[in-house]
């Protein structure tokens, strides 16, 4: 309800407009050169973080996906997003949900969060901040025992899923999602983004929470059926 809301928007800046033909290829160089910054500091930590860091092999995955989203295209609509996306900012009260903070993220300047974007990036905003729930409850209930790691992963799948089928079912076939299979591309450029994003800032600022993102970076780049487990939820 929140994208469609803000697709409803007619002033100048808010107003939606198309995305640029090459939308696909200016995310990958966007993300190819945030992925050379942040293995460049995983490496530079890699000795305390216990078995955490992806394999070559998963790095290699990270640059032919990279690689393949510059081809991709989609006739969609950008529009003005929430920017800041997460549990955070949901306000449950009087039986309603209540959206809050809509400047975007502080970290970046005014001017790039005021620019009409892609709402797969709010999307990837909220898979990412569930994760970070689930797993952070196993750190903190169980200091992350491997025998609930099954059961943690069912609760994550499941959470992802309800959510993206939710919103699935609220878009529908909106101007502003990507058709796919461009949008499952879109979404995975946005997931991977996010991930490192949160790696470089948790190896700067809590080290110790690093394990945390890097666990959703490896999953981002171990599983092969990932488009399948989101195709399953498009409208």
């Amino acid at each position: 309800e929140m994208h469609h809301a803000l697709s409803q928007a007619e002033a100048g800046d808010l107003r939606p407009v198309d995305a640029p033909a090459d939308a696909g290829n200016m995310l990958a160089q966007r993300l190819r050169s945030e992925f050379e910054d942040t293995r460049t500091l995983i490496d530079r930590h890699a000795e305390y973080l216990n078995g955490e860091v992806p394999t070559e092999e998963a790095w290699a995955e990270a640059y032919a996906r990279i690689r393949r989203l510059e081809d991709v295209t989609g006739n969609h609509k950008r529009i003005r997003i929430h920017g800041d996306y997460h549990l955070g900012q949901l306000l449950r009260a009087e039986g309603d949900f209540y959206i809050l903070d809509f400047e975007g993220e502080p970290a970046r300047p005014l001017d790039e969060r005021r620019l009409r974007e892609n709402v797969l990036r709010d999307v990837a905003g909220m898979l990412r901040s569930l994760e970070y729930a689930v797993l952070a409850s196993w750190q903190e209930l169980t200091n992350t025992d491997e025998r609930y790691a099954p059961w943690i992963d069912a609760l994550l799948r499941w959470s992802e899923m309800t959510f993206l089928n939710a919103y699935s079912d609220t878009v529908e076939d909106a101007a502003f999602l990507p058709p796919a299979p461009a949008r499952y591309s879109f979404l995975w450029g946005y997931l991977f983004h996010k991930a490192i994003y949160e790696v470089r800032y948790e190896l700067n600022h809590r080290p110790n929470w690093a394990w945390l993102p890097l666990q959703g970076l490896r999953r981002l780049l171990g599983e092969a059926n990932q488009d399948a487990s989101l195709s399953s939820s498009s409208p």
